[in-house]
């Protein structure tokens, strides 16, 4: 029961996140963000589906979809606001 509830949480915190990055990002790069936005929710849906079987992979698509997250975070927050273009 405990385990369930880490994973609840986790989920919240992190669909919480996404949306909340999808809808700051559109304003810089809609596709990027559209792609983030689907890319996690992917993550999410796959490790909750498979959980029971595998729970080492479960944690991997979380962890994926961190990454993803901070990803986008990185892209909005340094990288577009910085005005420095490669």
């Amino acid at each position: 029961m405990k385990k369930n509830l880490y994973i609840i949480i986790a989920t919240a915190v992190i669909a919480g996140l996404n949306v909340w990055l999808f809808i700051i990002s559109q304003s810089l790069d809609i596709q990027l963000s559209y792609v983030a936005f689907v890319i996690v929710w992917i993550d999410l849906v796959v490790s909750w589906l498979i959980n029971k079987r595998q729970p080492s992979l479960s944690y991997m698509f979380f962890s994926t979809a961190l990454i993803v997250e901070a990803l986008l975070a990185v892209n909005y927050f340094w990288i577009q606001k910085s005005g420095r273009y490669l």
